[in-house]
């Protein structure tokens, strides 16, 4: 499933108390290519590679924005409503290169991406300085996320990933030879504090055994994110837990 559409009245009043319609020096020559969508936890609002088809706008919620692998991303970027995401590759006419995926329930305000939208957004100055003004703090929260990220040592660099990108139901997925490329560590390294994460009770395994060998994401549940914090924190070494 791919978001549950408001109708058009619902989306209006939607619109109406987010003030969306201010972003723009003329809302009635866009609003044809307007939709309002609510996506649930684990829902992918954008898939990697894909040619998206809309410019999003997050206005409540948590998203995750996945590393890609050949850019050797220093981390994942977790995405704070409201913001737009999709606009780079609005603007350089491109495929996305991330997946981002609803951590939470995201209320998401889309503009279909076409010929003609595309005329109508690019001539807009209003809604250009909007759209920057947001991509500029967006950038200040990701690049203030990753120096955090960068402090940290691997174990403490895993705890974050699975506090971070837990869904709504604490499922984590991890694909643990793409954020060894990504950490500058071994899968095999990886496993093995994931697997001390296991034992101390902290996560639980929910893939079958048998992709621990595989390039495919394993998906686990966070029990203990108290701990996890402490990690994070340094307050705990995974060597007293087990």
């Amino acid at each position: 499933m791919r978001g549950a559409e408001y109708n058009v009245s619902e989306r209006e009043a939607i619109l109406k108390e987010l003030g969306f319609k201010e972003f723009f020096s003329d809302y009635a020559a866009i609003e044809n290519y307007v939709s309002a969508t609510r996506y649930s936890s684990g829902e992918d609002l954008i898939k990697s590679g894909s040619e998206t088809g809309f410019l999003f706008y997050i206005s409540s919620g948590r998203a995750l924005v996945s590393p890609i692998q050949k850019y050797h991303a220093a981390s994942h970027v977790i995405l704070e409503a409201p913001c737009f995401t999709g606009e780079v590759s609005l603007f350089r006419g491109e495929r996305t290169g991330s997946r981002v995926i609803a951590l939470s329930e995201c209320l998401v305000i889309r503009i279909a991406i076409n010929p003609e939208s595309i005329e109508v957004l690019f001539s807009d100055t209003r809604f250009l300085l909007e759209m920057c003004k947001r991509f500029a703090h967006k950038v200040v929260a990701e690049t203030e996320q990753a120096i955090i990220y960068q402090s940290y040592d691997l174990t403490q660099k895993v705890a974050r990933y699975f506090l971070d990108t837990r869904l709504a139901n604490n499922e984590v997925n991890i694909n643990k030879t793409l954020y060894a490329k990504t950490w500058g560590a071994s899968k095999r390294h990886i496993q093995e504090i994931v697997r001390k994460f296991v034992v101390a009770n902290i996560i639980e395994e929910v893939s079958d055994a048998g992709m621990k060998f595989s390039n495919k994401p394993m998906t686990y549940i966070v029990v203990n994110p108290e701990i996890l914090f402490e990690i994070v924190r340094g307050k705990k070494q995974i060597g007293e837990l087990i």
